[in-house]
């Protein structure tokens, strides 16, 4: 849930009343100057309405919450355009960054003002559909049959958080898919894997359907709350504990018929989801029966993925894999 930040009209107010009232008396420069300091000081009421906001927002906030936001002013009015940002600091949980909405990268809110340009104020948001309809197909795909009476309603089991997080981040990424795949060529000699390494390319993959994944203690991570609660509201999907037989404490996550049900109508009806269906078998495929803790060892070998530091987005390896693909190619 976003934390209840709304100054986008006050924005608009402060700098579209400098525009109108003294443009046509002040120099540009002196212009540029108003519109710093009125975007600079957007910025510093956002940090502080953000951290008044965290009592009202988390339950028990823990002191760190409140020393979470920080804010940079404009410090350059000489071109065309200013702009200061609102942020969770780095050294913060990642908590707080998905709290501002912005899953991905540490500037959270910006506030941006030039020549030609409306005034503007925008929070990034996680595309929270997309995620839920991704990580249904991958529970619902990946599932088995319920092996006990279960729960009533649910008649499918997934099991493993790792093992979401490990398929998903293969969904999310298909150069360190394609690359897994050229590996999978290299091992047994079948086409198919060179196939679709290909078609991922050929398609543009890498740039059009890369969506970032952050680096997290052991590995490639996103919470799940916000996404389970989606799917869990709607029937679809039963997230539950379990205690494996070394007596640890795991995750499943129970899968409706009506789950199974809304996946088949949407690819008959809706032809651009097929990609998810498609996609989402070759993973599996690729996955086996392995577990979520040998994929992300797999996964830790590309070394540009476990190199990347927690909470860093992992980078992109299609220059790489691209360039392994047309050697294999050339060899073929």
């Amino acid at each position: 849930m976003a934390l209840p930040v709304n100054i986008g009209s006050d924005i608009c107010d402060v700098i579209g009343a400098v525009q109108e009232a003294f443009l046509a008396e002040l120099s540009l420069k002196r212009y540029r100057q108003a519109c710093a300091s009125a975007v600079s000081e957007a910025t510093r009421i956002a940090a502080e309405g953000a951290t008044d906001a965290i009592p009202a927002t988390f339950s028990n906030p823990m002191p760190w919450m409140m020393r979470a936001f920080s804010y940079t002013r404009t410090l350059d009015w000489g071109g065309d355009e200013v702009e200061a940002s609102v942020n969770a600091l780095p050294s913060q949980s990642i908590v707080m960054k998905y709290a501002m909405g912005g899953a991905y990268g540490r500037r959270n809110l910006s506030f941006r003002k030039g020549e030609g340009l409306a005034s503007s104020g925008s929070m990034a948001k996680a595309d929270y559909h997309r995620n839920a309809l991704r990580i249904l197909f991958i529970l619902a795909r990946g599932s088995r049959p319920v092996p006990d009476a279960g729960v009533e309603g649910f008649d499918r089991v997934f099991t493993g958080e790792s093992r979401v997080h490990a398929l998903d981040f293969w969904m999310r990424y298909p150069d360190y898919l394609a690359d897994e795949l050229l590996t999978l060529f290299e091992a047994t000699s079948d086409p198919s894997y060179l196939d679709e390494a290909r078609r991922i390319f050929d398609q543009e993959e890498p740039d059009l359907r890369r969506v970032p994944m952050l680096r997290f203690y052991f590995g490639a991570y996103e919470p799940l709350d916000t996404v389970l609660g989606i799917l869990k509201s709607r029937g679809l999907v039963l997230p539950r504990s379990r205690v494996t037989a070394m007596g640890r404490k795991g995750h499943e996550f129970l899968v409706s018929p009506r789950a199974v049900e809304l996946l088949d109508r949407m690819v008959a009806e809706l032809s651009p989801l097929g990609w998810y269906e498609d996609r989402v078998a070759l993973v599996l495929k690729v996955a086996g029966s392995r577990g979520g803790f040998t994929l992300k060892t797999r996964q830790h070998e590309r070394r540009e993925y476990h190199d990347t530091k927690v909470d860093d987005l992992i980078p992109t390896t299609a220059g790489r894999v691209r360039r392994r693909l047309e050697t294999i190619l050339e060899k073929a």
